[in-house]
């Protein structure tokens, strides 16, 4: 055997250990997180290791409608991470309606349920080349009331440098109802 052989075989074997590695081990469960936010936006900022990994914000833009609202959550982008699925529940009484989704647009499931108590959930199993970069998904809510809603966001990440570990980060946002039918954060 030549010496380009062995350093080929070896390299070889290290990068398949690597992934083996990588999806054998379950993900890590983010849990440690920075939140910020004020009147119409708030922000949740998952860590590892000291390090930001994964920004999640909910922004609530009233329309000029009564009993109006655009509610977007934004997921973010950090270099060295990617989305490979999202699941986003809406609670409340408040419907959700989804925006047209710009760009390449992953294949989506949008139902509206009750199971679990969730108005509406979207998820997107596979983001495609949207989970390369940050996501804004909208929804428009038609309000039937001033009661708070919930936003459940579950992001499923990867990341696309050694050492490939993949990571959960769940979050719930509070969304609160004023009294003039348009909802805010």
């Amino acid at each position: 055997m030549n010496r380009a052989y062995r350093f080929g075989a070896a390299a070889l074997t290290i990068v398949a250990a690597g992934l083996v590695f990588a999806f054998l081990v379950p993900p890590v469960q983010l849990t440690e997180y920075d939140a910020t936010g004020d009147e119409f936006r708030k922000t949740a900022i998952f860590l590892h290791d000291g390090r930001e990994v994964f920004p999640v914000s909910v922004l609530n833009e009233p329309l000029p409608a009564s009993g109006r609202a655009r509610l977007v959550v934004e997921l973010g982008d950090r270099a060295g991470m990617r989305i490979e699925s999202v699941t986003i529940g809406i609670r409340g009484s408040t419907e959700a309606y989804l925006e047209a989704l710009g760009g390449d647009s992953p294949v989506i499931r949008f139902q509206h349920a009750t199971d679990g108590g969730y108005g509406s959930i979207l998820e997107i199993p596979d983001t495609g080349v949207q989970g390369n970069g940050a996501m804004m998904i909208p929804f428009l809510l038609a309000s039937r009331g001033t009661e708070n809603l919930t936003v459940d966001v579950n992001a499923q990440l990867s990341e696309t440098t050694f050492p490939w570990r993949r990571f959960v980060a769940r979050h719930q946002f509070d969304v609160r109802g004023e009294t003039d039918g348009t909802e805010r954060i």
